[in-house]
């Protein structure tokens, strides 16, 4: 055996393809997952089960944590439940991973409709 020949060496080269198959499959089984859960949301949404979007999308910015899709799927889901805090929550994280004029313009969308549904509560005319 010569000097370059060393056992720990050849036990490596065996190792590191092993861990590059096994990372491997943990990423596209992950990706797999992202686009299930991502498409299962949209359905769910696109048929008015919006509760049930939900839990899709939060799974979705999960998984994949820049997902900004996942963050304005959510907005728009959020905003459709009326729950708009919540959904301006989202769209300033889509904002922050990825600054666009839509998503300022998403913001002060919800924004201006969180006003006029609060202002339809209250009464138009006092009564004296």
């Amino acid at each position: 055996m010569g000097l370059c020949e060393r056992p720990e060496m050849k036990k490596y080269s065996v190792i590191a393809p092993l861990i590059s198959i096994i990372l491997l499959v943990i990423f596209m089984w992950n990706c797999d997952s992202y686009r299930k859960h991502l498409d299962l949301g949209k359905w769910y949404h696109n048929k008015g089960f919006l509760d049930e979007a939900v839990p899709e999308f939060n799974t979705v910015a999960k998984l994949k944590s820049d997902s900004r899709r996942a963050h304005h799927l959510l907005a728009i889901t959020f905003t459709n439940r009326g729950w708009h805090d919540y959904a301006i929550k989202e769209v300033v994280t889509a904002f922050r991973s990825h600054p666009c004029d839509d998503y300022y313009k998403l913001i002060q969308i919800i924004k201006e409709k969180n006003k006029l549904e609060h202002r339809q509560e209250e009464p138009i005319c006092a009564a004296k």
